[in-house]
């Protein structure tokens, strides 16, 4: 799944969705950010800057702001040089249907960077918002969101710049 939007001085965001790495009933979702040059950026992170709180979390509370991690699995806090005409992808979490129809969702707001599984339950009328910072220097923040929802018994992330 693709989809894309314009975002503040002229950087384009995109939205992926991918099975998990040899768990395919495990999706992971991710932030394309995308310079369209001519120039350079520099620094390039995503920060977590807000969320709404899951109603069953598990033993994992968000915390609240954190940087996104990189895919590359590059130190997010330094963040990249995003070349012209290139793009970077963050891991924004990961969702998936259990066996006995649960909805689940992870690493969206870790308190280390590390990998919990998938800790917190949604219930099907539940959506969490979560927003968003792009931060490079010499630039003012750029923000979006990703919206978690479930359609039909699946766990859904809409990007909204």
């Amino acid at each position: 799944m693709r989809s894309s939007g314009e975002v503040g001085s002229g950087a384009a965001l995109r939205q992926y969705c991918h099975p998990y790495s040899g768990q395919p009933w495990i999706s992971e979702h991710r932030v394309g950010v995308f310079n369209p040059g001519p120039d350079p950026v520099s620094h390039v992170r995503v920060h977590l800057v807000s969320m709404s709180q899951p109603r069953h979390v598990n033993g994992y509370e968000p915390v609240i702001p954190c940087l996104v991690p990189l895919l590359s699995r590059g130190d997010s806090s330094i963040g990249i040089t995003l070349a012209p005409r290139t793009e970077e992808l963050w891991v924004v979490g990961y969702t998936a249907t259990g066996s006995d129809g649960t909805l689940q969702a992870g690493h969206f707001a870790p308190p280390d960077q590390r990998w919990h599984g998938l800790p917190w339950e949604l219930d099907h009328d539940e959506r969490l918002r979560f927003r968003y910072e792009i931060v490079y220097d010499g630039h003012a923040p750029i923000q979006f969101s990703v919206l978690l929802f479930a359609e039909r018994d699946t766990l859904h992330c809409k990007l909204e710049g």
